[in-house]
């Protein structure tokens, strides 16, 4: 059984104005580095050093017991950004702390978000920095960065509701493992249904993947196409055949060496 330790004090908070607020975990430390607290996280710690947990709640909901999902954080550290608790209304409308340099005024679009990173350095300014970009400008940047891997949390379509969009598609095993964490961790049915989805396309991407380069080292080998995915694992290209999330099978056309999914994850 997992021992999580309560979350530090006073004594393990920082104000640290430069990297901008939010809250970080290194694995590495014995205890958390805080920044101004925004939001809540009541375990931080894993009593295993190399596999922090947290728990990662929505920024701008007033239930503030509600939790979204847990993340284990493998090997890394997070910081986490959002203006859940520091934040003012003016004729009726609700502003954030955190400014964005461009406009000078309080950024908007995004409730909060996570980073995952090499050290709790870097987690913490870009979790801020991270915050005020929005996500297709993070997209962007992550490019370059397989290091990284960003969780925003977004308002819903709906009043009262959240998305989540993760970025880091430069390292798909990486996502795969946080969309796992949310799809086993969320309370909230519809959170449960978009880590679902999300976990469908990234599987696929990493399985489809695996599969085209088997089907290529065939045709080089043998000269033709496999008949069909079955004839890989004969020809030791392969140790097993690859099923989607929900384990149904990748449609095969041996004549072009072809794989698909058997259904858009979006409509599963």
């Amino acid at each position: 059984m997992t021992r999580r330790a309560e979350s530090p004090g006073p004594a393990g908070e920082h104000d640290q104005p430069l990297l901008g607020a939010g809250r970080t975990a290194d694995p590495s430390e014995p205890a958390a580095r805080v920044a101004a607290v925004q939001i809540p996280l009541d375990h931080l710690f894993d009593d295993r050093p190399e596999e922090a947990a947290l728990l990662l709640e929505p920024a701008l909901i007033l239930r503030q017991e509600r939790r979204l999902a847990e993340l284990k954080i493998r090997n890394g550290s997070v910081g986490t950004s959002g203006s859940g608790q520091q934040f003012f209304y003016h004729r009726g409308h609700r502003y954030g702390h955190v400014l964005d340099p461009r406009s000078g005024a309080p950024a908007e679009g995004v409730l909060s978000v996570t980073v995952l990173a090499p050290n709790a350095a870097e987690a913490d300014a870009l979790a801020t920095a991270f915050f005020v970009m929005g996500v297709d400008v993070t997209r962007a940047f992550c490019e370059s960065r397989r290091d990284l891997v960003a969780v925003f949390v977004l308002p819903g379509t709906r009043t009262g509701t959240v998305s989540l969009e993760c970025v880091g598609e430069q390292e798909p095993l990486l996502v795969l493992d946080v969309w796992k964490d949310v799809y086993e961790t969320a309370k909230d049915e519809q959170i449960r249904k978009i880590a679902s989805n999300h976990l469908y396309q990234v599987k696929a991407a990493v399985d489809i993947a695996a599969l085209k380069n088997a089907v290529f080292d065939f045709r080089a080998r043998f000269g033709r196409n496999p008949m069909n995915l079955d004839q890989l694992v004969r020809a030791g290209l392969l140790r097993r055949v690859p099923r989607d999330f929900d384990e149904k099978e990748y449609v095969y056309d041996p004549g072009t060496g072809a794989v698909t999914t058997s259904v858009n994850p979006w409509k599963r």
